[in-house]
């Protein structure tokens, strides 16, 4: 049984460092390409999550009706309700957008979620602001 339970805690301490790596590579190419967002973003929404509901007792906050997580959680879920009866676009076509809108807010509901340590942030923030001098390099000399 104990060799279960650290493997177990293995296995999450290995998800909580591909779900830092994954945040570092979404907000690297946060300021650059929209694809690679995308892609890391959900990464990290499905790992983090993961992650914060196994190791950081995230369900335990969700039920204690933690207001700030709750209007993040609202907050990503209304893309989904937006434009109910818009005839500008079918059900298929609001769908695939509310995905891509629901984004931001999942990330940031992770990101409250999993606690990352001061090192780890910091780390992140360097890599947004190596993102940001490329992509600026980018739009002046491409």
């Amino acid at each position: 049984m104990v060799s279960i339970l650290k493997a177990n805690r293995q296995c999450v301490s290995q998800g909580k460092k591909i779900a830092l790596l994954c945040f570092i590579l979404f907000v690297f190419f946060l300021p650059l390409y929209e694809a690679p967002k995308n892609i890391f973003s959900v990464f990290f929404v499905g790992i983090g999550g993961w992650v914060a509901l196994k190791q950081e007792n995230a369900f335990e906050r969700i039920v204690s009706a933690d207001l700030f997580l709750w209007a993040f959680f609202i907050l990503a879920m209304s893309p989904f309700i937006a434009g109910i009866g818009s005839p500008y676009m079918n059900l298929t076509e609001r769908f695939l957008s509310a995905l891509n809108w629901s984004l931001m807010p999942l990330v940031s509901l992770v990101l409250y979620l999993i606690k990352f340590n001061d090192s780890q942030v910091v780390l992140a923030l360097r890599a947004f602001s190596i993102g940001t001098v490329v992509g600026v390099w980018e739009a002046f000399y491409s």
